[in-house]
Order: structure tokens, then sequence, then C-alpha cells
């Protein structure tokens, strides 16, 4: 499964969703975990709505999202794509390499993944 994090320094899930323009992609199975790119967000001159759209759009391949923050319309148009968005509740680290992100492709999912990888 495909999890992605929105930061804007690369190591902490701290932005939030709607003005997110990068977000960092990992691909988790059962034994690996390995990063798998980023998705950028290109700023366009529409309203907040199309923003959103966008973003959620380029996360279509994402079973989760991690973010700082997130709107209710926003979770709600994800959710509605089948991409679960998580809300950070403090600036958590996530790594480029950390086998303990294998614990997030267990079912159910387990809480505070990011804070453990």
């Amino acid at each position: 499964m495909k999890i992605a994090f929105a930061s804007t320094d690369q190591i902490h899930v701290d932005e939030h969703f709607g003005q997110a323009e990068k977000f960092y992609v990992w691909t988790v199975g059962p034994e690996e975990a390995k990063f798998s790119g980023v998705i950028e967000i290109k700023e366009e001159t529409g309203d907040s709505a199309d923003r959103i759209e966008a973003s959620s759009a380029a996360l279509a391949d994402c079973a989760l999202v991690y973010v700082g923050q997130i709107g209710g319309p926003a979770a709600a148009r994800l959710a509605a794509k089948k991409i679960q968005p998580l809300k950070s509740k403090t600036t958590n680290r996530f790594r480029r390499s950390s086998p303990n992100c294998r614990m997030c492709s267990k079912d159910p999912h387990p809480p505070g993944c990011v804070e453990q990888c």
C-alpha cells in the first residue's frame, strides 16, 4: 500500500492538507517499506476547492495520507476516493528508510504508527 506524508521539510508531518505543495510517498508491505517518490502539487490560481480536488486526484494511488491539519470538506473528499486522511496530533517525524513503517500495513492500522517509525 502507498502512504503519503504532507511535509514542509521532508522530516516532519507538519503541513496542512490544503496548503501542501509536496507529499512524500512510501510503499509499505508486510516485509519492507521503501520511499517511492514525491507528489508535487502545482500552485493553481483556482480557489481552495480546486486545489483540494487537484491534491486528492494526485493522491489517488495512496491508501493513507498523514497531515498536520485537514479541514472537514477535504477529509470528506479524500474519504470519497477511498483515501484515509490521518491528522497528526503533534509534529511527528517520518524517515525514508524505517523498517517499523511495515506496521502500517497491519489491519487494523495501529494508532500512532508515525510516532513509532
